[in-house]
Formats: C-alpha cells, structure tokens, sequence
C-alpha cells in the first residue's frame, strides 16, 4: 500500500471588486431600449415566416414560458 502525503496550502488573498450599477443603452431609429441585457428568453424556438406577404420573412420567437414574439423584417 502506497502512502499518500497531501498538502494543502491555503492562500488569502485580498482584492476588490467593482461592480457597476449603470447599464448601457441603444437607440434604434428613435426607440431607446435601456439596459438590453438584463432579462431576455430562457430557450426560444425561432420560427422565420413571411407573415405579412411582403416577400421577406419575419421573425416570430417562442419562449418556454409560452410568450411569442414577432419582429416584422
């Protein structure tokens, strides 16, 4: 049988950390969407359709929760 020495050597460390509170924003066209990046869809089902005839499909997306989306293209 082997004997096994283990040596744990346990390191402190001291250090800081920031965390910011403000978000950034972007402005599409003239809507401003503030904090894009909080929140958002849990698993999406993306379905693309052409739902309004105008040769070029549009978005629609399914979450888990059963809310759809549609983003006209």
């Amino acid at each position: 049988m082997k004997k096994s020495l283990y040596i744990i050597i346990i390191f402190s460390f001291s250090f800081s950390l920031n965390l910011f509170t403000e978000f950034s924003s972007f402005i599409i066209g003239e809507q401003i969407i503030e904090e894009p990046f909080l929140g958002g869809m849990n698993k999406p089902r993306v379905q693309w359709v052409d739902w309004d005839n105008d040769s070029d499909d549009d978005l629609f997306l399914l979450d888990e929760d059963g809310r759809i989306k549609y983003f006209k293209n």
